[in-house]
């Protein structure tokens, strides 16, 4: 905060709530920003004022940091649908649900035409033929 005297009277430059550079000392804020995905991290004033406003608890901010690990990794998250971080404070976005995980898909053989002749009645009836010729069995 400056302050100068003009004509006996003390003029006082206020800086908005939350964008002072001694705001950016608060480690749990710092912590939360950063542990945001670093291709998110827009409008970090905006997202401190959110942070002074809701003024959350220890435990609070241990949901918060916990919730955030799980939704980093979710698919939704990874597709890009991720709300700016003010946003995320605002909207307290860590009591969205998140949900379980889709399981990698197996991952399958393609489909290939069998070259024998005559032709194999189906692709694995081709393997035992192939097996075969190989000596295998």
């Amino acid at each position: 905060m400056g302050c100068r005297i003009a004509n006996g009277l003390a003029i006082v430059k206020l800086l908005p709530f939350g964008s002072a550079p001694e705001m950016d000392q608060n480690p749990d804020f710092a912590a939360w920003y950063a542990l945001y995905p670093e291709q998110y991290r827009v409008a970090k004033g905006a997202a401190r004022r959110e942070w002074y406003r809701l003024r959350p608890s220890k435990e609070l901010i241990a949901k918060m940091m916990a919730v955030l690990a799980q939704q980093k990794a979710s698919d939704k998250w990874r597709a890009g649908f991720v709300p700016a971080p003010a946003r995320y404070l605002a909207d307290e976005r860590w009591d969205d649900w998140v949900g379980p995980e889709r399981r990698a898909e197996p991952v399958r053989e393609p489909v290939r035409e069998c070259q024998h002749t005559p032709r194999c009645s189906n692709v694995h009836w081709c393997k035992v033929v192939e097996a075969r010729e190989r000596g295998e069995l």
